[in-house]
């Protein structure tokens, strides 16, 4: 393998290693993840407050339901008086059925107030399972965002790992000239050296001059005219 191979060959390494890099960085900030963990926190703030709404109405149910005993023990008590044979005069009676009256309609709005609060609770309910099995499902998710993303950061790190160490045997092959030459490139341009296609350099798009092809069957770097790359022949390996 000539020089100019093994410098094509470290700048293709140079380019994975820094896209792998870019990758890496990219996962371990986690964005995708960060955007569900915050939908699984307002998935579960949205269930504590229906969870809480629907505690509170079911306070005011067993309130309801006490003041609903309570009336009805007091008509039983009101009925046992109207059928015990113990009334005496009209003046008794009278007042004792508007007292069962008023109880009648106490209790009916009172049975009115619980149905409907049922219904509320029922829906709370309804409602609550539904978040709950939302909830657990981002959660579960999330979970295996995080192990995937665990199990991609290693693996990227395991390719970085061995892009590096091959890089480091191809340098070992590459004279100080030669990399002195692409280093100084490098400095100005990301990727120092440009294949050529069709007698084209890929780096700018422009025709390469007769002398500059005639010069690649040399041992020497040939450096484009009109951007400044090294010019690589892939022929040449």
């Amino acid at each position: 393998m000539q020089q100019m191979d093994y410098l094509w060959k470290l700048q293709k390494m140079e380019n994975i290693i820094q896209e792998e890099k870019r990758m890496l960085k990219s996962i371990t900030k986690g964005e995708e993840i960060g955007e569900k963990i915050k939908q699984h926190k307002e998935f579960k703030n949205i269930y504590e407050v229906r969870k809480k709404k629907n505690e509170e109405k079911k306070k005011e149910l067993t309130k309801f339901e006490d003041t609903y005993n309570e009336m009805s023990y007091k008509k039983d008590e009101i009925k046992n008086k109207l059928y015990d044979g113990k009334i005496i005069d009209l003046k008794q009676l009278d007042s004792l059925l508007k007292e069962q009256e008023k109880l009648e309609d106490t209790i009916s709005s009172i049975d009115s107030k619980m149905l409907e609060i049922m219904e509320v609770v029922e829906a709370i309910d309804e409602e609550l399972k539904a978040t709950e099995i939302q909830e657990r499902r981002m959660g579960s998710i999330i979970k295996k965002m995080l192990l995937d993303r665990k199990i991609q950061i290693h693996n990227i790190e395991e390719k970085i790992t061995e892009q590096m160490k091959e890089k480091e045997e191809v340098l070992k092959n590459i004279n100080e000239k030669y990399m002195e030459i692409y280093m100084d490139i490098k400095r100005k341009k990301n990727n120092p050296i440009a294949r050529i296609e069709s007698d084209i350099c890929t780096g700018c798009h422009m025709d390469l001059p007769i002398m500059v092809l005639s010069k690649l069957k040399s041992q020497e770097i040939v450096i484009c005219s009109n951007c400044g790359r090294i010019v690589y022949s892939i022929s040449e390996g």
